[in-house]
């Protein structure tokens, strides 16, 4: 983390002294579709999500680098049923990227670059019914988990539109992107809430050391802006 702090303070300085920067600003929705393995047990999974990018282009004597850095926020929402139980998960995403841009005309450009998440946060959401004793309850379990920084590759295509009013440096961006990330949790805490309309709630705490993995795989559609 501390190398990647020093790269991006050394750029920044050099943009300073003699050189000009293209920065974009975008964003869009997009669909996943991964695995969730937790004990050994690969779990399907299948969402949406949103992501938005602030991306720095160098430039010096109107000449492009093939650099492009920034960060980026995502936010997936996804589905997957264990041991028969569906259940609803939000995870969220923040982080940097770093990588390299290719023009293959003034207006359209290739991108790959890697991303890196000093810490993402998923959390799983899952309702039930259970007939005890003649009496039907109802409980949900909400599961989080933490573990190691996540990271991944994104391949992205844009198109600039520059006539109008519209300009060489102002530009509306659009495109798609193409990505992976994966990331492996090592704690679990849930907590299980109870209820029926006779009982008042009551709620159960645990935590406990897992080894689970997640892998997605992501498209989406994007727009923005070049200033």
């Amino acid at each position: 983390m501390r190398g990647m702090n020093l790269i991006l303070n050394s750029l920044l300085i050099l943009l300073a002294q003699d050189a000009w920067a293209e920065f974009s600003l975008t964003g869009g929705p997009g669909l996943s579709a991964g695995i969730i393995t937790k004990n050994d047990k690969a779990l399907a999974s299948k969402g949406f999500h949103l992501a938005f990018y602030a991306s720095v282009n160098p430039e010096s004597n109107n000449k492009p680098w093939p650099l492009v850095f920034g960060f980026q926020v995502k936010q997936f929402k996804l589905n997957f049923a264990e041991d028969g139980v569906s259940k609803r998960a939000t995870y969220n995403l923040y982080g940097g990227h770093l990588g390299v841009v290719m023009a293959l005309s003034p207006i359209l450009r290739f991108q790959v670059a890697g991303e890196y998440y000093p810490q993402g946060d998923i959390s799983a959401l899952s309702s039930n019914n259970l007939l005890l004793n003649g009496n039907r309850y109802k409980y949900s379990t909400w599961e989080g988990y933490t573990g190691s920084p996540a990271a991944g590759m994104r391949l992205q295509l844009t198109h600039d539109k520059i006539d109008g009013q519209f300009s060489s440096t102002n530009r509306y961006r659009s495109g798609i992107g193409l990505s992976m990330v994966q990331q492996s949790f090592d704690r679990q805490n849930t907590q299980i809430t109870t209820s029926d309309r006779e009982l008042s709630p009551d709620k159960t705490y645990s935590s406990a050391d897992v080894s689970h993995r997640l892998l997605l795989i992501n498209i989406d559609l994007f727009i923005g802006l070049t200033f």
